[in-house]
């Protein structure tokens, strides 16, 4: 089983997010703006083209998911998806702000709360787990640090591999580490366009976590939450 890290292993330290804007816009919950970055995914997923098949598109031509511009952009739809008056220099500084803690603590700096219980579950359950996610070079140190390395039996950092989702290489290479045939590999992620679309390039079978279940497709397996993934596995398996 192949499993993305941002929004399914890790999640966005909301409080971060809150405290940037309080300047400009005090009062503003942590759970306002997790509920619009569900929403705002759609829309980053729809602005980075990933409509086409992964394989009709050069990979030199695919906008990369881990550039400060998409960075900024995501932020921003999720900021306007809470409907917070942030425009001009405010937004501009707030920003700012985010990419620079960004870039010295990464803002997917939260484990999901049941992220290790899932990870000893699945373990448990014979399954051999990688993680395959667009990331900035620094994955592997932070799944270690907050205690999630020891159940993974691969990880492949976008930026240490060189190549991202949805390249279908990356999950080649995923299988190839774990020594599994592709098509007998399930992977999970958050963003239609990078990881089912790319999943299924390469002969994976593609989960969708969608939280709010705003996603329109139906094309693939969806799932509320990273802890419904081991009754998933039992249910494949006939496992009671």
């Amino acid at each position: 089983m192949f499993l993305d890290a941002g929004n399914t292993l890790l999640q966005i330290d909301y409080s971060v997010l809150a405290e940037v804007v309080s300047s400009a816009q005090p009062g503003v919950r942590p759970e306002t703006l997790r509920v619009a970055e569900w929403a705002a995914r759609l829309r980053l997923d729809a602005t980075l083209g990933r409509s086409a098949p992964a394989e009709s598109i050069e990979p030199a031509r695919r906008p990369s998911t881990e550039s400060y511009a998409v960075f900024r952009r995501f932020m921003t739809m999720i900021f306007e998806e809470a409907d917070l008056e942030l425009t001009g220099e405010a937004l501009e500084r707030a920003l700012d702000e985010l990419e620079d803690y960004h870039r010295t603590h990464n803002l997917w700096g939260r484990p999901h709360p049941f992220a290790a219980r899932v990870l000893a579950d699945l373990k448990g359950l014979g399954v051999k787990l990688a993680v395959v996610s667009n990331s900035g070079g620094d994955l592997e140190a932070l799944l270690d640090r907050h205690g999630l390395r020891q159940d993974l039996d691969a990880i492949l950092d976008s930026t240490v591999v060189g190549f991202e989702k949805p390249d279908p290489r990356i999950f080649l290479l995923a299988a190839e580490k774990l020594g599994v045939a592709p098509t007998a590999a399930v992977h999970v992620g958050d963003l239609h366009g990078v990881d089912v679309v790319g999943a299924r390039a390469a002969g994976v079978e593609p989960v969708l976590i969608d939280p709010a279940n705003l996603w329109p497709q139906t094309d693939c397996i969806k799932i509320r939450d990273l802890t419904a993934i081991p009754d998933l596995v039992r249910r494949a398996r006939s496992i009671p």
